[in-house]
């Protein structure tokens, strides 16, 4: 007796000489055609490496920190491959954190254990988190800008960081010839160099789409960003007060970079954490970081 065996329904081999089981064969031979059967439908639908599926990311911005309080660290650009591996996209560069290292923020990431995040303690969110809107003082994005979502700030625009404030770690434009009370304390600084360009951090900001408008906990950290690191007298650069900052040519490098659709990640780690969690949290190899 002959039997076609279609092992995985559509996914099903023709039926060739190369997918038949002769059950009147002893039951070895049926077991050994059993296992061909199924290695090549396998060596057919499997890639050696699984590409990215829709909704991963493939983009990832990656910076280590040689411990959790250090104040700054090394930072590089990564996308998938068609394999789904990650690759470099760019140098790695200098960045600073806050000026007390690092503490475990709210993000995409699990509960981890070890000081967390407050608002106010001088410290960069750790984890892994959905990268936001870019925000910029020009009306238009920088020369090679890929259609990020951008956003011009205007002296109407702030970002509440009192978690008292129910616009509390969100982009809020007033209204026209509305200026509440808290307004001059939280608007953005237009005049401040470093914060020409942002890049927001979706820390301690839960939501599903660029445009939601997110929630966030009251007091676990707000306003979190990427900007234009500032310099002392010396020309070293100035640790921050809880955001990622480095060099203009180098943030614009980043925004040229961001690609609509890519669902971009940034991972902030210590070291130690970026050897243990790699794999589980499907980061680059810290041996590809590093070369």
């Amino acid at each position: 007796m002959i039997l076609t065996v279609a092992l995985g329904g559509a996914l099903a081999l023709p039926a060739t000489a190369q997918n038949v089981i002769d059950l009147d064969a002893p039951q070895a031979q049926q077991q050994a055609a059993a296992r061909q059967q199924l290695a090549a439908q396998t060596a057919t639908t499997t890639p050696t490496q699984t590409a990215a599926q829709p909704g991963e990311p493939r983009q990832m911005i990656m910076a280590v920190a040689p411990d959790r309080d250090a104040p700054y660290g090394k930072m590089r650009l990564f996308s998938r491959d068609a394999n789904g591996n990650w690759t470099p996209d760019s140098k790695v560069m200098n960045v600073n954190f806050g000026r007390q290292g690092l503490a475990w923020g709210i993000g995409l990431h699990p509960r981890q254990k070890g000081q967390a995040k407050r608002e106010g303690d001088w410290r960069t969110p750790s984890g892994l988190f959905r990268v936001g809107k870019v925000l910029g003082n020009p009306a238009q994005p920088p020369e090679g800008f890929q259609g990020w979502p951008y956003h011009h700030k205007t002296a109407a625009d702030t970002w509440p960081e009192d978690p008292q404030n129910k616009y509390y770690n969100r982009l809020y434009t007033v209204p026209d010839g509305y200026r509440p009370a808290w307004y001059e304390k939280e608007r953005f600084r237009l005049d401040d160099p470093a914060y020409y360009y942002l890049i927001v951090v979706d820390h301690n900001r839960e939501r599903d789409s660029l445009e939601e408008t997110p929630t966030s906990v009251p007091g676990y950290g707000s306003a979190i960003f990427f900007h234009t690191e500032r310099q002392h007298a010396n020309g070293k650069p100035k640790p921050s007060a809880g955001c990622t900052t480095l060099p203009r040519a180098d943030l614009i490098e980043v925004i040229r970079w961001l690609e609509p659709g890519s669902e971009a990640r940034y991972a902030v780690l210590a070291e130690k954490d970026y050897r243990q969690l790699w794999q589980e949290w499907d980061l680059p190899n810290p041996e590809l970081f590093r070369n």
